[in-house]
């Protein structure tokens, strides 16, 4: 992730025409819906259904591919965050074949000669004999109301990796607001625990349409640097308390990046996000009339432009439901 950032695989099914339609839909890229999507966390999460279920699509399986190369980028976290000219960050701002922006005099410090090609490997369980499998159904929530990408502010004081070393701060830092916008991140921030009242949180609740019955077989969690964890309940009418659902909480890389970095510990860096899986039995039913309330915390002793807060639903249809 040093080096190149993977900031989203989606996968299309049946030539882009299997999507995951449900609510917010799936990563609407391409002008096409798609079933599936994963970002830095992927090495580190596996998504792994019980036996015998599985989603469905014909072939042509695609895939939108975006990554950042972040090698020899003077400031990492405007580049990996696609920095807008106007200000926050958005993918948009970070389009196929573009330097991405984390030079501060412009695209032409970036030798433009200076080309590398990268391929990802995935292992994927697949099978002709679909009669076999209970074919699920992939719903992807929001906790910003299917936006899809929004800034978390800077509201604390914001330190340099060797303030608290010997229990001191940087001279000038005390009370300093916001100043983690502007400057290169540093990432061991994003490894410390953040200090009191310096995390924020954002939150949406849905009303589940009827495609969006069955029986909750697995969760992941969609967050970015600067997340901490995600969090599904579910607000049934009549009932007083929410239930809680699924919690994925972000995993750091802790090991140094010099002198080379530890693929899959990469330090600062989303490498991971827990999951929840559902044993027959034990899995919450979901039905049309639900709420579904999707809540994402950040710390917010940096600034972070462009960040995601995605829970992703594998359902499976009531044996009655007709797919």
């Amino acid at each position: 992730l040093t080096e190149v950032y993977n900031h989203h695989v989606a996968l299309y099914a049946a030539g882009g025409k299997v999507g995951a339609d449900i609510v917010c839909g799936g990563a609407w890229v391409d002008m096409m819906d798609s079933i599936f999507a994963i970002g830095a966390e992927a090495r580190g999460t596996k998504v792994e259904f019980p036996d015998n279920h599985g989603f469905a699509g014909a072939g042509p399986w695609l895939a939108n591919i975006h990554l950042i190369r972040s090698e020899g980028v003077p400031d990492v976290k405007r580049c990996i965050e696609c920095a807008c000219p106007t200000g926050g960050g958005s993918e948009d701002c970070c389009k196929h074949l573009t330097i991405c922006p984390g030079f501060p005099l412009g695209e032409k410090d970036r030798n433009a000669s200076d080309i590398k090609g990268y391929s990802l490997q995935y292992t994927v369980g697949w099978s002709p004999s679909i009669e076999q499998y209970r074919l699920l159904k992939y719903m992807t929530l929001d906790a910003t109301g299917c936006q899809l990408e929004f800034h978390v502010p800077a509201r604390c004081p914001w330190m340099w990796r060797n303030n608290n070393e010997h229990g001191g701060r940087v001279s000038g830092g005390i009370g300093l607001r916001g100043s983690g916008r502007d400057l290169p991140s540093d990432f061991v921030t994003a490894i410390r625990p953040p200090q009191p009242g310096c995390v924020e949180h954002v939150s949406w609740d849905y009303e589940l349409p009827a495609n969006a019955e069955g029986e909750l077989v697995y969760n992941k969690g969609h967050i970015h640097t600067g997340g901490l964890n995600i969090s599904a309940y579910l607000l049934r009418p009549g009932e007083q308390h929410p239930r809680h659902l699924c919690t994925s909480t972000a995993r750091y890389g802790t090991a140094e990046n010099f002198p080379v970095a530890v693929a899959g510990n990469e330090l600062g860096y989303v490498v991971g996000m827990s999951t929840c899986s559902f044993a027959v039995g034990q899995r919450p039913l979901l039905r049309a009339g639900d709420r579904v309330c999707v809540e994402a915390f950040y710390r917010t002793d940096l600034w972070f432009n462009g960040v995601m807060g995605l829970m992703d639903f594998a359902l499976a249809p009531f044996q009655n439901d007709l797919i």
